[in-house]
């Protein structure tokens, strides 16, 4: 079976993460599918966001799960 190729963030690393622009891009590259960060907003529109909350640097505490959201990078 082959592996497939997924680009996550919408490539991050190689395109703007969780863009339109990365994207289109992903649907133009020579790849099998992308991932893409999508929250609803309270008044229910879709939007590519990142949970900040989720960052691995922030939401952890001498191993522990902060309870807590961050603020924004």
């Amino acid at each position: 079976m082959k592996p497939l190729i997924i680009a996550g963030a919408t490539g991050y690393g190689v395109w703007p993460a969780n863009s339109l622009e990365g994207a289109v891009r992903c649907l133009e590259a020579p790849v099998d599918g992308f991932e893409i960060d999508a929250q609803l907003t309270a008044d229910g529109h879709v939007i590519a966001h990142h949970d900040y909350r989720l960052h691995q640097d922030r939401t952890r505490l001498d191993g522990e799960w902060l309870e807590a959201a961050s603020a924004r990078p």
